[in-house]
C-alpha cells in the first residue's frame, strides 16, 4: 500500500499534466495552486499568479458571480459544472467550464476551494455554427428562389451550349418582354442584344469563354423593350462541380446606367472644378477640409499632395482676420445658408495675404440639418490692389493740385511783391527832381528785380532737374569757397533782418568734388531759408566737420522750426512749413526740392530735424570728401568793368520794342553808338548797313529767327567777324548747343546782367575811329 507522500506525489503529477486548469485558492481569494493548463488557459505563469487574487482572471462583470460562489463554499456546499466567461492575460475573454470544491482541514473545516476549469470556447463555437449551417440548409432553397427571382439584379441558368435554361423575372419582365421570347434560345440571341449585331457577337464570344471555363465581365450597353439603350455590368460565370467540370453557366448582371450618367456628370463637375481658377473647397462642421481644388491649393502655398486633415478653416485666413469669420462670418452662414464676404486668406509658405471674395454656402442632409461649409472664392487681391493705387492716385494728384493751387498763388503773390516797388519807384523817377531819391529808387529796383531773376531761375532749375536736363561742372574745390560763396549771396538778406551769423569751420581745409556755383547755391538756400523762417535779431549757426571720408554742414537756426508731421515731405515739391500771411517772403516752395536734388547729384545726403514748433531746424549735409591734395578752384574776383567806356557799334535786335530800346539807351549811356531793328529779317538788313561790332540778338523773332538771322549773318563776309550774342529768355544746356551750332559767340539769359554785358565788351578792342 503506498504511502502518503508517494500518494500526494501521484496526486501533484495528476494535476500538473491535466488537459483542464486546476486552481486552489483560498477562501478570500488568493490563488494558492496553479497548474500548467492554468498558465496555458489563461497565459500567466505560476510565478505571475500564486499569490495573487483569482479576480486576476475574472471579468468585472462576473464579481457578483464570484461572491455567490464563495458563499456556497462557505456552507461546505460543491459547485457542480457550469459554463462562464474569465479573461486571459491578454484581455481576450475565454469560456470555460468550471467545476468548484470546497477544500478542509482536519477539523472538517473549509479552508479553501479547487477549480477545474476547461476552455470550452472553440467547443461551443463550433456548436453554435453547426446549429446555424442546420437552420440555413432549412432555409437555403427558399431563399435562393426568392433571391433569383426577386433580386435587384439579372440573372439566369444558361446550358454550355448556351441555351437559356432560366431566366430571373427581372431580366425578362423588368426589361418589358416575355419569358417565353427567352427561353430555350441563345443567350447572343435575346432581345437585349439582338438590336446590335456587334453586341450579339460580343455575348456569342463571352458565352464561349466562358463556357471554356473562364469567367467573363464587361460592362455593355444592352436594349429594353421600347428601343431605349441602356448600361449593364455583364458577366457570365462558368459553374463546375467536385471533379472540376463545367456543368453549366450563370449570367448575371446589373444595370449601372445610373452610375455611368453620376459618373459622367461627377466627371464633368471635377472637370470644371479642377480646371476652374477660383478657389473650390469643403470642410466639415469642426473646420477640417476635404476638398480643395488645384488652384485653391496653389493659392495658398498646399502641394496637391497635402494632407489637409493637419490644417484647421481658421489657418487659411490672415491672423487679423481669423476671429471675425470664424466666431461671427460662420455662425451667421450656418444660420442663413449662405453668406458672402471679402477677407484675407494666407499663404501657408510665406504668410502673405491674399484677397478673395469668401463666398460659404452650408452643406445639409436628408433632414436639412447642416453637416459641412463649402465655397467658391474669387481672387479679388489685384483688384483691391488698384482700388488701392486709384485711392492713393486720388488722395496724390488731389494733393499735387492743392500744392500746384498754393503755388500758383503763392507764384502771384511773390512775383507781385516785386513788381509793386519797382511801379513805385518809376513814379518815384518821374517825380523826384533830387538825386538822392532818384538813387534810393534806383537801388529799390535792383533789388526787387534780382528778386524776380532768383524766381524764374529757381523756376528754371527745377525744371532742368526734373527733367534730367541739369549738368554739373565738377571740380576739386574747397569747402570754404563754397561756404564764402553762399555767405555772400545770403548776406545781404541776414543783415537786412538783423540776424547773427556764427560760421565754424575745420582749421584744415577741406576739398570736395563739386560745382562750386550750384552747391553755394544750396547753402545759401538753406541760408535763406533760416533768415526768413526766424523773426528779427535771430541767429543763424553753420558749422562743418569731418566725419571719416565725409564732410558734414549743418545750417541751424532759431526760428519757427518744423512741426514732426511734416519733416517726412518737407523736401517735396512747393512744400512750405508756414503759409502765414506774416512769412509772405517765404518764397515758392520749390528751393528745398532744388537743394535735395543738387546734394543727390553730387553723391551726398541732406536730412532736416527740429524739436518741434518755435524751436528752430537744422538742415545736415553730407558730402563725400577728397583725400587729394590737388589745387582746389577758388572764386576769382570779379573786376570792375564799370570804367570801360570805349566806343562800340551795337545793334540790338528784340521784337520786344521796350526791352530793345530800354537796352540801347543803356549801352548809350555807357558810350556805344546803337540801333535796333524789330524781326529778324530787319536785324540782317540793318547789320549790313550798320556794319555793328556787336550784335545783341533775341532767338524768338518774328520772320526770321534768331538761329536763322544769326546763320544769314555769318554767310557774309562782313559778318564774320562781328561779335554775336544771343540774348533770349531760353538758357537750358540745348539751348545753348543750338546757338553755338548757329554761330553765336555767346549766350546770355534775360534779363542780362549790365556786369556780365560789360564784361563781354570789354574783351572786345575798341573800333578804330576811321572804321
Amino acid at each position: 500500500m503506498a504511502s502518503r507522500l508517494e500518494t500526494a506525489r501521484l496526486l501533484a503529477s495528476i494535476v500538473e499534466n491535466s488537459n483542464d486548469a486546476i486552481i486552489s485558492k483560498s477562501l478570500d481569494g488568493t490563488i494558492q495552486t496553479w497548474n500548467a493548463a492554468a498558465e496555458r488557459e489563461f497565459g500567466y505563469t505560476a510565478a505571475e499568479a500564486v499569490g495573487r487574487s483569482i479576480s486576476l482572471v475574472i471579468p468585472p462583470d462576473r464579481n457578483d458571480e464570484e461572491t455567490s460562489i464563495i458563499d456556497s463554499l462557505k456552507q461546505g456546499r460543491r459547485v457542480d459544472r457550469f459554463d462562464t466567461w474569465r479573461v486571459h492575460k491578454d484581455g481576450t475573454p475565454v469560456q470555460v467550464s468550471l467545476t468548484i470544491s470546497p477544500l478542509f482541514n482536519d477539523a472538517g473545516e473549509v479552508i479553501g476551494a479547487s477549480k477545474i476549469a476547461r476552455d470550452v470556447t472553440h467547443e461551443r463555437q463550433a456548436a453554435d455554427r453547426e446549429r446555424q449551417l442546420l437552420a440555413e440548409a432549412a432555409t437555403a432553397n427558399t431563399k435562393f428562389r426568392a433571391f433569383f427571382d426577386q433580386g435587384p439584379g439579372f440573372a439566369g441558368i444558361m446550358a454550355i451550349d448556351g441555351t437559356i435554361l432560366e431566366p430571373n423575372r427581372l431580366s425578362w419582365q423588368g426589361c418589358g418582354f416575355t419569358r417565353e421570347a427567352i427561353v430555350g434560345k441563345p443567350f447572343w440571341e435575346g432581345p437585349w442584344w439582338t438590336p446590335s449585331r456587334e453586341l450579339v457577337d460580343i455575348i456569342m464570344r463571352a458565352s464561349q469563354q466562358a463556357a471554356a471555363g473562364e469567367t467573363f465581365r464587361e460592362e455593355l450597353p444592352y436594349f429594353v423593350a421600347d428601343g431605349t439603350q441602356r448600361v449593364a455590368d455583364v458577366m457570365i460565370q462558368p459553374i463546375r462541380d467536385e471533379s472540376g467540370q463545367v456543368v453549366f453557366l450563370a449570367p448575371t448582371g446589373t444595370d449601372i446606367t445610373d452610375r455611368k450618367l453620376a459618373e459622367a456628370e461627377r466627371q464633368r463637375f471635377v472637370t470644371v472644378v479642377e480646371n476652374s481658377t477660383d478657389f473650390i473647397g469643403m470642410c466639415d462642421l469642426q473646420g477640417v477640409p476635404f476638398f480643395v481644388n488645384r488652384a485653391g491649393l496653389q493659392m495658398v502655398g498646399l502641394g496637391e499632395l497635402e494632407d489637409l486633415s493637419r490644417v484647421n478653416l481658421r489657418e487659411f485666413f490672415y491672423p487679423e482676420d481669423q476671429s471675425k469669420v470664424i466666431d461671427e462670418f460662420i455662425p451667421a452662414v450656418l444660420r442663413n445658408g449662405h453668406g458672402e464676404m471679402e477677407v484675407r486668406f494666407r499663404n501657408f509658405q510665406t504668410g502673405d495675404p491674399l484677397w478673395m471674395v469668401y463666398k460659404v454656402l452650408a452643406l445639409t442632409d436628408d433632414q436639412n440639418q447642416a453637416i459641412g461649409l463649402a465655397t467658391v472664392s474669387q481672387d479679388v487681391t489685384r483688384r483691391r490692389e488698384m482700388e488701392d493705387n486709384l485711392r492713393m492716385l486720388a488722395s496724390d494728384l488731389s494733393e499735387a493740385d492743392r500744392r500746384k493751387d498754393e503755388f500758383l498763388a503763392t507764384l502771384a503773390h511773390e512775383l507781385r511783391n516785386p513788381l509793386a516797388p519797382i511801379r513805385n519807384a518809376l513814379q518815384i523817377l518821374r517825380h523826384s527832381g533830387d538825386e538822392p531819391g532818384r538813387e534810393q529808387a534806383r537801388l529799390m529796383m535792383e533789388r526787387q528785380l534780382e528778386q524776380l531773376v532768383r524766381l524764374v531761375d529757381d523756376l528754371l532749375d527745377v525744371s532742368r532737374i526734373t527733367r534730367g536736363k541739369l549738368e554739373l561742372r565738377t571740380s576739386p574745390v574747397q569747402l570754404s569757397a563754397v561756404i564764402n560763396s553762399a555767405l555772400e549771396t545770403s548776406r545781404p538778406l541776414i543783415d537786412r533782418m538783423g540776424h547773427e551769423i556764427s560760421v565754424v569751420l575745420p582749421e584744415e581745409d577741406v576739398l570736395i568734388d563739386a560745382d562750386l556755383t550750384r552747391l553755394a547755391q544750396v547753402f545759401s538756400n538753406l541760408l535763406n531759408n533760416s533768415a526768413k523762417y526766424m523773426d528779427s535779431g535771430g541767429r543763424i549757426w553753420i558749422t562743418a566737420a569731418r566725419e571719416g571720408t565725409d564732410v558734414v554742414v549743418s545750417v541751424r537756426d532759431a526760428g519757427i522750426g518744423i512741426p514732426s508731421d511734416q519733416l517726412s515731405h518737407i523736401f517735396g515739391m512747393f512744400s512750405q512749413a508756414d503759409h502765414s500771411l506774416e512769412r509772405a517772403q517765404g518764397g515758392l516752395g520749390i528751393g528745398l526740392t532744388l537743394v535735395q536734388r543738387i546734394v543727390d547729384m553730387h553723391h551726398g545726403q541732406i536730412k532736416a530735424s527740429s524739436p518741434g514748433v518755435g524751436h528752430g531746424a537744422t538742415f545736415t549735409v553730407r558730402l563725400p570728401a577728397l583725400q587729394t591734395t590737388a589745387p582746389a578752384t577758388t572764386p576769382v574776383p570779379e573786376s570792375d568793368t564799370s570804367a570801360v567806356n570805349s566806343t562800340r557799334r551795337i545793334l540790338i535786335v528784340d521784337d520786344n520794342k521796350d526791352s530793345a530800346n530800354s537796352l540801347s539807351m543803356l549801352l548809350q549811356l555807357m558810350g556805344n553808338e546803337t540801333q535796333t531793328a524789330y524781326d529778324g529779317q530787319e536785324g540782317v538788313d540793318v547789320a549790313e548797313a550798320f556794319r555793328p561790332d556787336v550784335i545783341l540778338l533775341d532767338i524768338g523773332l518774328p520772320k526770321l529767327n534768331g538761329y536763322e538771322a544769326c546763320r544769314s549773318i555769318r554767310e557774309q563776309s562782313w559778318g564774320k567777324d562781328i561779335l554775336l550774342i544771343a540774348v533770349t529768355g531760353w538758357g537750358q544746356d540745348e539751348d545753348r548747343r543750338r546757338s553755338q551750332i548757329a554761330g553765336f559767340d555767346h549766350h546770355l539769359v534775360k534779363p542780362v546782367n549790365p556786369q556780365e554785358l560789360t564784361k563781354l565788351l570789354a574783351r572786345l578792342s575798341p573800333r578804330s575811329a576811321e572804321g
